[in-house]
């Protein structure tokens, strides 16, 4: 937090350790979610992905998942986002980060059409 300050940050979120495995998602607010999957220590920009737990579960429940990630969009206002969250052994979701117009690198195609129906629709 020092390090933080010296930069001139002065507010910061701490959240606790959540148990389960990272899910990256990314989505169109009314429009559901147009990717979703597990991460892998393969895939992250920082290497901080070998301290995530393994995937003890085949699935993650989809429709919660949609729920908790529209939900943000709605509060934050966020209409493309894309971001990740906890998938828990008992089930929650927990969000641990949330982004306006990620790359969307496993989607592109599905997230530009649900791009464009948002725009056509708020013509």
């Amino acid at each position: 937090m020092r390090s933080l300050s010296e930069r001139g940050i002065s507010e910061c979120v701490i959240q606790a350790h959540v148990r389960g495995w990272v899910v990256k998602f990314y989505g169109v607010r009314g429009y559901g979610l147009t990717d979703c999957y597990a991460a892998t220590a393969r895939e992250g920009k920082f290497g901080l992905e070998r301290f995530n737990d393994q995937p003890q579960s085949g699935s993650v429940d989809m429709d919660l998942l949609t729920a908790v990630v529209e939900r943000a969009s709605d509060i934050l206002g966020v209409d493309v986002y894309g971001g990740d969250a906890v998938a828990g052994p008992d089930g929650d979701i927990t969000l641990i980060d949330f982004n306006d117009w990620p790359s969307f690198r496993t989607c592109t195609v599905g997230a530009a059409q649900k791009i464009a129906r948002l725009i056509m629709d708020k013509r």
